[in-house]
């Protein structure tokens, strides 16, 4: 564990002074007395999920059944590129070794679908239930050093198609962020074949809401598909295209699962923090930067 998290119910406040404490049968003391070995005064590296990370000083009681933290010196959570995922659903143990993964890559977003190549009896595993997954993705976020908890919808049992009619609207009923009003969102599906690259659909994306001189340039938040292990079929990948999914491709190998969620997320991921910090109308992708000047000589 990179942090040792917290959520906001356990902290008790009295004074303006917060204080929390963790019994001996909880799986963060033992890791704290045994792993990082901290002895009384010492200080911990924390989180409070979805609020802030920082440090805090420790303490054992007397017969060493609890350990009181204490002195939080906090601050907030840094913003993150909004990137989401609609994955269909794979191989019940490979997606348990996935979801610490993808809370780790700060997914804000993660759906399970249906489609039409999965196994169907793969929707009743116990992989995509709460019990299971929770404490995955907590695992994940405790590496990733940003404990931002990602909102997790399953619907393995429904086609793609009702996901993708639905997702807006599941949204809207979850109560969707503030941030994401008036932020243009970049659908993309992965396909082998001869498709644009996921920086290029996102750069290209970006570069058409910023010549809107309008409005205030909001980056934007992509939507990506995975396709389970056996692929989209035909129906879905035209699917997508008639739902304004751009399909992207990674290269011409085929790609297992959970290495295309992994690799699709850091691109899309790295892509989006471009955006955000780049000058778009010098920083296209795909072309070659040049300066006043730099034309070679003619050798005539």
């Amino acid at each position: 564990m990179n942090l040792i998290l917290f959520r906001s119910r356990e902290i008790v406040t009295t004074n303006n002074v917060m204080k929390a404490s963790i019994p001996s049968t909880d799986p963060r003391w033992k890791h704290v007395r045994r792993h990082l070995k901290k002895a009384n005064g010492d200080e911990l590296r924390i989180g409070i999920l979805d609020q802030s990370t920082g440090t805090a000083t420790i303490s054992w009681d007397e017969k060493k059944e609890n350990l009181n933290v204490f002195d939080f010196k906090l601050r907030p959570l840094p913003a993150l590129p909004r990137v989401e995922l609609i994955l269909c659903m794979m191989q019940p143990n490979s997606l348990k070794r996935l979801w610490p993964v993808l809370s780790s890559l700060g997914v804000s977003r993660i759906t399970i679908s249906g489609s039409d190549l999965c196994d169907s009896d793969y929707c009743n595993s116990s992989s995509i239930t709460e019990s299971v997954y929770g404490p995955l993705i907590l695992q994940g976020l405790s590496q990733s050093g940003v404990p931002r908890m990602p909102r997790v919808d399953c619907h393995a049992k429904n086609t793609l198609e009702w996901v993708l009619d639905h997702y807006d609207d599941v949204q809207k009923k979850n109560g969707g962020s503030k941030e994401e009003e008036g932020r243009p969102v970049v659908r993309i599906g992965l396909d082998n074949g001869s498709n644009p690259s996921i920086r290029t659909i996102i750069f290209n994306a970006a570069a058409k809401a910023r010549s809107n001189k309008n409005r205030h340039f909001l980056s934007p938040r992509v939507v990506l598909v995975v396709g389970p292990e056996r692929g989209l079929s035909e129906q879905e990948a035209k699917l997508l295209e008639q739902k304004g999914f751009c399909l992207a491709s990674m290269g011409p190998w085929i790609q297992r699962t959970d290495v295309a969620c992994i690799t699709s997320i850091a691109l899309a991921t790295d892509a989006l923090r471009e955006v955000e910090t780049s000058d778009m109308s010098c920083n296209q992708p795909d072309k070659k930067r040049h300066k006043k000047g730099d034309d070679l000589p003619s050798s005539k």
